[in-house]
């Protein structure tokens, strides 16, 4: 039977309690001096691997936070507006309550009519960029070693941005350091990254291993604006990129078959749900002779989006669903760095000031006497 809940009584539901109802239990859980416990779930709005999803019952009972999206933040009825795909807003505060209290088991009653709670929208950090420099951070370039980035790639589109969160009364968290890639929000680019405009930053923890034996990485995703990046200066073929890591991950890979990365054209949507604002955008293009070449993720929401660029644009231009490279990989960067890591254990590849260098033996010289096509599809086929 049915519980009766007032509008309080939903608000004050436990987000643990209302998780374990949903069937929802947590894969890890830690514990530190800032957050006290950190409970860690698979995410409720995506197949995945490695759990994103994290509640803080001791500290924050009523919010949560998925690492895998800039670390978006939310509360029980921001949860449930997503999950039940209701519009997060404040007239639809009322369906919000009513859903919430029915996912938890219960009615509601007494709901006055359309109650406005403005606090409703999601907490999203507001990021203060201090200054943006060429990237030299060692923990930066180690970064950019995990992900099989060279120093020479990464300095050709990015940046090393010192930056503040601040919290809600205004004043400012501790400096962090991150790679940043200038998106298009307030004019940015790579060729004007300007503190005030949009940027993708990322950073990423090594691997620590838990008392368990489970390992936990801490990965930053936060943008102060989100927009696509464009860099588009009217060459023959334009590449297109869920995130940037992809991109800087075909970038990589160019340079290794001998060619200049600049020599083509890049967008990266840095969201999936950019996708009709960047096909917007390139239907104002001249797209004619062009190609296309699409590298979006390898599930379910890459797909719904290539297939949107490939019925926006394939009658202007030739299109190409480039995905057929990554085989079981998640992403490009994915299999970049298991590409990367077969041909280092091979004795072909090497690090050296910062690029990736092929080694120059007499079986490498021996190689480079079959035939182009085939070596290409040997080494990174379709970039």
């Amino acid at each position: 039977m049915s519980q009766t809940l007032s509008k309080k009584d939903v608000l004050n539901i436990d987000l643990v309690a209302f998780l374990e109802r949903q069937g929802m239990t947590p894969v890890r859980q830690t514990r530190n001096s800032k957050f006290g416990t950190t409970l860690l779930y698979y995410s409720p709005f995506r197949n995945e691997k490695n759990p994103s999803f994290e509640v803080f019952p001791d500290t924050y009972p009523q919010k949560w936070i998925d690492r895998a999206e800039m670390d978006r933040t939310g509360t029980l009825l921001t949860l449930v507006a997503k999950l039940k795909n209701i519009p997060d807003t404040p007239g639809n505060l009322n369906e919000i309550i009513t859903a919430t209290a029915e996912a938890y088991g219960g009615v509601v009653f007494n709901l006055p009519q359309r109650e406005v709670r403005h606090n409703l929208v999601e907490d999203k950090p507001k990021i203060e960029i201090n200054k943006v420099n060429s990237i030299w951070y060692d923990s930066l370039v180690d970064y950019l070693n995990r992900r099989c980035i060279s120093l020479d790639t990464a300095r050709k589109f990015c940046k090393q941005v010192h930056y503040v969160k601040l919290k809600v009364d205004g004043t400012p968290s501790k400096e962090r350091v991150d790679i940043g890639f200038p998106n298009s929000h307030g004019g940015n680019s790579i060729q004007k990254c300007d503190k005030e405009g949009g940027w993708e930053l990322r950073m990423e923890s090594e691997k620590k291993t838990m008392p368990d034996g489970s390992t936990y990485q801490y990965t930053s995703k936060i943008c102060n604006a989100k927009a696509p990046s464009y860099i588009v200066e009217g060459k023959q073929t334009i590449n297109v990129f869920e995130g940037f890591f992809d991109m800087l991950s075909c970038a990589e890979q160019k340079k290794r078959l001998g060619k200049d990365p600049l020599n083509e054209d890049y967008i990266v949507l840095n969201s999936v749900a950019l996708a009709d604002q960047v096909i917007k955008k390139m239907e104002a293009m001249d797209l004619q002779n062009k190609k296309i070449k699409l590298f979006l993720d390898n599930d379910n929401a890459g797909t719904v989006a290539t297939k949107k660029i490939v019925d926006a644009l394939s009658d202007r231009a030739e299109v190409i669903d480039c995905r057929y490279v990554l085989g079981n990989h998640k992403d490009l960067n994915e299999w970049h760095i298991a590409n990367t890591k077969e041909m280092i254990e091979k004795n072909r590849l090497t690090l050296e000031k910062g690029v990736y260098v092929e080694k120059k033996t007499e079986e490498i010289n021996q190689r480079q006497s079959i035939p182009a096509p085939v070596m290409k599809k040997k080494r990174g086929v379709g970039v």
